[in-house]
């Protein structure tokens, strides 16, 4: 699910596998895409989250969309296997961004906050 409000130079991007499965516990959406330039873009958000408009400022709002983000519903291992193996990873999420911080991931001082949602982005 991609956050649609400017287009974000991810041309060229690939779907690669779609499943769900059933989880227990705390649960999120993850998405691997992969570019045509090898880039392996991961993206993951909270669970219901998909689909929300956040609003920025007065006059603007970003919608949570279905093609970036929703992918499978995984618990936070899956995430975090599926970030170790990526180039470029979008969290968007409290419950998400704040796993990220715990495991060393991210440092806090590196998320923004998008309509009171945290969200950061992770490039090696």
């Amino acid at each position: 699910m991609n956050i649609q409000s400017r287009p974000i130079g991810l041309n060229g991007l690939s779907i690669a596998g779609y499943c769900r499965c059933g989880a227990v516990g705390e649960t999120f959406w993850l998405k691997t895409h992969r570019s045509l330039t090898g880039e392996v873009v991961v993206a993951a958000c909270d669970e219901g989250l998909i689909g929300a408009r956040l609003r920025v400022r007065e006059r603007y709002e970003v919608l949570v969309s279905r093609d970036f983000y929703l992918g499978r519903q995984v618990e936070w291992e899956a995430v975090k296997e599926a970030i170790n193996g990526a180039t470029i990873v979008n969290l968007l999420g409290n419950k998400v961004v704040q796993k990220a911080i715990e495991e060393g991931l991210v440092e806090e001082s590196a998320c923004i906050e998008v309509g009171g949602v945290k969200h950061v982005q992770i490039f090696r």
